[in-house]
């Protein structure tokens, strides 16, 4: 039997097993549907070698567009392992699956991992939980996993039996971080209801996943999974991947598809249908893959996206999952804070109204602008920073009001600890600090004192002087040696007041007569000259720089000495830290904090260290904006200790967490948080800072008074000896000359 019709209706073959029930549906005639014509063969039985030599016979006679083959899924093995696809456009129908000859996966599993991809790539996920069972055969995983592969997401692969307690012990360890789990179940029908039901019961679609369902959302419209509207889900859908109940399902599904071709074949108007697998590579390209999102507004399933092989991912408002967090809607938020120079600082109105501001508040401002809110800020509960309870019902300062709903954020910089993650949740942080050490700024009196000596080092002055006695022992010896020499030139106290006379430029103007002398004197100017050039640059530093230095280098020598009691805020992380350690260092300072004054703020503790008893241990960022916007008498030790992540604090499972993590995470890249930190942390010079010179106290040139009064002393102590050797000399002089006189 031979079939000629035009070019341009697309011809489809249909084998199909005699015994099925695709009789009483009259599909064993020619008919045409929708402009597709389709011819029907039957065989008696799946025999494999029947079908595939009818499959040789139909095209060696007939011109058809494709064959649909209805068969088991081993005959679907043997048509693909004898490689018939290659030269025969075959849509294969195996149990619930549909395969395609360009592809050696069903098409309902090629999609499901193509969109699966997709979303993972659109949502910039970095590690994926895939649960899978025997529905999903090994094929499909490994291809999954592969493209997962190669666009660098992790995968923990977890295999599903039908018995409940497995699939429960499994879903344990999802929504248990503080990042979002993202986790694909890829089930067969039954399956994946009895593993929602599961994850239901323990409460994961209230935790921090995103879930990707392969299921038709007509089966989650029940009140059983009503928790799922709430959470973040989608589900992907061919329309293929359900069970088919009969065989007229199976080809009105089949029908479905073909529409597409039949309206492509129409406007290409192909003209050499039987020589090309042209309207399968449509159907391979442009087959959809629909996906729905659950909503919290409508309690329903909405369609949110498609998948093509030609187009990707299609969005329809630019998001997938529609209980994703987009603004405020110009809403009012309650913000709590208390004062932290720069990071939070409070000022007041000419109305008299107080307000806050900052560099936190300058990040507050920018997600303000971002999410389209506004904010009136509370005082912070006891100016607290804040602390879980021991039974974590509840908390002090601002965790507390966070914790209890009273605000929304909390703008200040709160340390990231796990004991406040219990209760609460952190944005990522902005920065990182240290925990640095504030104490009264002690100079060095002595120091102070013989100050115009500080330019040189001792062993430099110790130098000069023995290359100046040198210097005048080298021109005496010299002069010995030299025939033309003068008498003076002889004398060694003439050559050392020459040699030093040449230093401070005192000299007499008498030069030496001989060449030697010259030369060893021209060198001498030379090297005069440096050592004068390099004091005198020297000396300008020293006498400008102050000589304070910290009286305790780091947390060691704190614990170490009598001198500074440590001071800690009270209800911070800084306090838990060390009320709470054991042994070392931390408890050693502990032990120190015993009968310290207990501060509520920072400022309490600046007022304490002004008086010299104490050492403050807070942010070293802070400490760092004290000093270089305060010229007092402050100063920080060289060492901090204990880094950790500063950030604000927002409630638990709150909606805009993500949003908030990437728009922070964008700043951060952007480099706007360090535009605001260049703002507040000013590195030039103090703000308090006369900005003309002023002049140099007296202790500061004191050495120079003190050296020339010792000499003075010497001197005189010198002339005192000598006009008592005179005296004596002249007394016994006298006694001689009156003796002989009398005899006389």
């Amino acid at each position: 039997m031979f079939y000629f019709f035009p070019f341009f209706f697309p011809y489809i073959g249909v084998i199909y097993d005699a015994n099925t029930n695709l009789e009483s549906e009259n599909w064993i005639t020619s008919r045409t549907i929708d402009g597709a014509v389709y011819i029907p063969y039957s065989i008696n039985g799946n025999d494999p070698f029947a079908v595939i030599q009818k499959l040789y016979n139909i095209s060696a006679d007939q011109c058809l567009q494709e064959t649909v083959v209805i068969t088991t899924e081993e005959i679907r093995t043997i048509l693909w392992r004898r490689d018939l696809v290659s030269n025969t456009p075959l849509i294969v129908a195996a149990n619930q699956h549909l395969y395609l000859s360009p592809l050696t996966l069903p098409i309902d599993c090629w999609l499901q991992n193509e969109g699966f991809i997709s979303i993972a790539i659109k949502e910039h996920w970095k590690h994926v939980y895939v649960f899978y069972d025997d529905y999903y055969d090994d094929c499909c995983l490994r291809y999954l996993l592969q493209r997962l592969s190669s666009i660098d997401v992790s995968v923990n692969n977890v295999y599903l039996s039908p018995d409940v307690s497995t699939g429960e012990n499994d879903l344990f360890a999802l929504g248990n971080g503080n990042s979002y789990d993202n986790v694909y179940l890829a089930l067969e029908t039954r399956l994946m209801l009895k593993t929602i039901h599961d994850a239901t019961s323990l409460n994961l679609f209230n935790q921090k996943i995103r879930w990707v369902l392969a299921i038709d959302p007509v089966y989650l419209q029940t009140k059983n999974f009503g928790s799922l509207h709430k959470a973040f889900v989608l589900t992907l859908t061919s329309g293929l991947q359900k069970k088919h109940d009969d065989v007229t399902d199976l080809m009105n599904r089949i029908h479905e598809a073909n529409k597409l071709l039949i309206q492509q074949s129409m406007t290409e108007n192909f003209t050499d249908v039987c020589q090309t697998n042209r309207t399968l590579e449509i159907l391979y390209q442009n087959y959809p893959l629909t996906i729905y999102s659950s909503s919290k507004e409508t309690l329903q399933f909405e369609e949110v996206a498609r998948f093509t092989n030609e187009k990707g991912i299609s969005t329809y408002d630019g998001e997938l999952f529609k209980n994703k967090f987009k603004n405020f809607g110009n809403r009012i938020l309650k913000v709590t804070s208390v004062p932290n120079a720069p990071y939070v600082i409070k000022g007041k109105k000419d109305n008299g109204e107080t307000y806050y501001y900052g560099f936190c508040y300058d990040i507050l401002e920018d997600f303000a602008k971002a999410f389209n809110f506004r904010y009136e800020s509370v005082d912070g509960d006891e100016g607290l920073f804040g602390n879980p309870t021991e039974d974590e019902l509840n908390a002090t300062g601002m965790v507390g009001m966070v914790m209890r709903g009273e605000v929304d954020i909390g703008v200040a910089p709160f340390a990231v600890t796990a004991t406040r993650d219990r209760v609460i949740d952190y944005v990522i942080p902005y920065q990182e600090d240290g925990v640095g050490i504030l104490m009264k700024r002690v100079e060095n009196e002595v120091h102070k004192f013989f100050r115009i000596f500080l330019p040189l080092d001792y062993t430099t002055w110790v130098a000069v002087i023995v290359t100046t006695i040198s210097a005048s022992y080298v021109l005496y010896f010299a002069a010995k040696l030299s025939s033309n020499v003068k008498q003076r030139e002889l004398e060694v106290g003439h050559n050392f007041w020459l040699i030093i006379g040449t230093v401070y430029g005192q000299d007499d103007g008498q030069r030496p007569s001989f060449e030697a002398g010259r030369v060893i004197l021209g060198f001498w100017w030379v090297f005069t000259i440096l050592i004068t050039a390099s004091y005198t640059a020297n000396l300008a530093a020293f006498l400008t720089i102050s000589l304070a230095k910290p009286p305790v280098k780091n947390l060691e020598e704190l614990a170490s000495q009598t001198t500074y009691k440590p001071l800690i805020v009270q209800e911070t992380n800084h306090h838990d830290m060390f009320r709470e350690a054991t042994t070392g260092i931390y408890k050693r300072i502990w032990d120190l904090m015993s009968d310290i004054p207990k501060i509520r703020t920072v400022e309490e503790g600046y007022e304490l260290v002004e008086t010299g008893k104490y050492a403050l241990l807070w942010d070293d960022s802070q400490f760092e904006y004290l000093i270089h916007n305060d010229c007092g008498s402050l100063e920080i030790a060289q060492e901090s200790f204990h880094k950790i992540s500063l950030s604000f604090i927002i409630p638990e499972k709150a909606p805009f967490k993500e949003a908030f993590d990437n728009h922070m995470l964008k700043m951060i890249e952007a480099g706007i948080i360090a535009k605001f930190r260049a703002k507040w942390w000013r590195r030039d010079k103090c703000i308090s800072s006369p900005k003309t010179a002023t002049a140099l106290e007296t202790r500061s040139l004191s050495g120079i008074f003190a050296l020339y009064g010792g000499i003075l002393g010497v001197v005189i102590i010198c002339f005192i000896i000598e006009m008592f050797i005179v005296y004596r000399k002249w007394k016994k002089g006298s006694r001689g000359n009156g003796g002989i006189e009398m005899r006389g």
